[in-house]
C-alpha cells in the first residue's frame, strides 16, 4: 500500500485471527527504522543517493507487527501462520513462539508500505 493503513491491518488480522480458529490477546505495531541497523558508510552513501533521487520517488517502509495469540491447537496455529503468509498484503514471519495447547503463544511478523 501506499501508506501505512494500520486500522485496515488491524482488522484483516483480526479477520485472519477469528477465520483460523485463533485469538488475539494484544498486538503491538512499531515502524521499523533501517538507519539504526546501517554503519555510518552505508547511512552517507544512503544519504547521497537519497539526495540525488527525485522527490517523485517512493520510500519502502517497514512495520514490525508482534501479536499474542492463543489456539486451541496446534492445527488452529497453524492455519493462522499460513492465512498471513498467503494474505494479499506482504506479511513475512520473523519469528514464532509456540508453547503448549491452550498457552499464549507469540508470532512477529513484518509488513511493508511505500512512503511518498
Amino acid at each position: 500500500p501506499n501508506d501505512k493503513l494500520v486500522p485496515e491491518l488491524l482488522a484483516q488480522i483480526e479477520v485472519i485471527a477469528q477465520t483460523s480458529g485463533v485469538s488475539l490477546a494484544s498486538i503491538n505495531i512499531a515502524e521499523i527504522d533501517d538507519s539504526e541497523q546501517l554503519s555510518t558508510r552505508q547511512q552517507l552513501q544512503k544519504q547521497l543517493s537519497d539526495t540525488q533521487a527525485t522527490k517523485k520517488e517512493s520510500t519502502l517502509k517497514k512495520i514490525s507487527v508482534r501479536l499474542s495469540i492463543t489456539a486451541g491447537n496446534y492445527q488452529a496455529f497453524e492455519r493462522f501462520i499460513e492465512s498471513l503468509e498467503s494474505h494479499t498484503r506482504i506479511m513475512d514471519i520473523q519469528r514464532f513462539n509456540y508453547g503448549t495447547e491452550n498457552q499464549f503463544h507469540s508470532v512477529t511478523v513484518t509488513t511493508y508500505y511505500l512512503e511518498s
